[in-house]
Parts: C-alpha cells; sequence; structure tokens
C-alpha cells in the first residue's frame, strides 16, 4: 500500500470514500452521509471539501483509503477525514495516511500535527495512541450531537 497526494482528476474517488466512511462510522466525521449525498458536485471538484491537503490509500491501483490536512483557526495543521476501508484495516494503512499528512505539515514549517477523535470512536484512538499519538487532554463538543465530545491528540513532528 502506498499514501499519494490526491491529483484533481481523482476527486470521484476522494467522493466515494468519503460517502463510504460516513456510512462505516458516521461519528468520525462532522457531516451527515444525507448531507455529503446531497452536496453539489463543485464541493468534490478542484480541492474537496476544504483546502490544504487531501492524500489517498492505493492498494495496487485500487483507493482503500483517505485523509487530509488543513490549517485550523488557531494556525494548527490538523489532521481530517482519516478511514480505511474496513477489508484494508491492520496493514498499515492509517500510518502510511497520517505520515503523508505528517509531511505536508512540516512542509507548511510545523513542529507538530493535531487531530481530534470522538470519544465513541476506541477503535481510532487506540490506533493513533499506537502510532504515537498524545491525547492532550483538550476536548470540545461534537458538532452533530453536542452531548458528545470530540478529544484532541498531538503528534510532534521535530
Amino acid at each position: 500500500m502506498r499514501a499519494e497526494p490526491l491529483a484533481a482528476d481523482q476527486w470521484e474517488r476522494w467522493r466515494d470514500l468519503r460517502l463510504e466512511a460516513l456510512r462505516d462510522t458516521p461519528i468520525g466525521y462532522g457531516e451527515t452521509h444525507a448531507d455529503a449525498l446531497a452536496s453539489p458536485v463543485e464541493r468534490w471538484t478542484g480541492t474537496p471539501t476544504r483546502p490544504g491537503f487531501h492524500c489517498l490509500l492505493w492498494d495496487g491501483d485500487r483507493p482503500v483509503g483517505m485523509a487530509g490536512g488543513f490549517v485550523d483557526d488557531a494556525g494548527r495543521p490538523t489532521v481530517f477525514g482519516v478511514f480505511v476501508q474496513p477489508g484494508s484495516r491492520g496493514r498499515g494503512g492509517v500510518g502510511l495516511l497520517l505520515d503523508a499528512v505528517a509531511e505536508w505539515a512540516r512542509g507548511e514549517g510545523a513542529e507538530q500535527l493535531r487531530l481530534e477523535v470522538h470519544e465513541d470512536n476506541a477503535r481510532a484512538a487506540a490506533a493513533y495512541t499506537r502510532l504515537g499519538w498524545v491525547a492532550t487532554g483538550e476536548t470540545r463538543a461534537y458538532n452533530l450531537d453536542e452531548t458528545r465530545a470530540l478529544h484532541a491528540m498531538v503528534r510532534s513532528l521535530t
């Protein structure tokens, strides 16, 4: 497997993986499957979802995962949209995706990379911890259910 930056003509692959991710793990993302499905094509073309960095995880010629990075309002490089298809999990794909986003963040001059994980997404939190991410203790309300929380984690890039 390999992680590669998203090419402009691969927007349909990004969209399809995003929709699959929203079905697979609805709490892992800040939107619903229905909202993403109803999005106009312009949302997906060019730079999908938000400006920053986007990459796909490939197994041969088939995309099996995705992740992205953006600089948040506080100027912190932040990971978003991590997903690996169930049949491809457990083979190092999450690490490859996060390493690709980390490389982008280093190019932005960052010394640390950040992500948020839903309090009920133990599988993702465990994967991030195994890969050296550390909980910061910072939380915020999950936008789709403000009774639930997102927990911040960081990884040093130095």
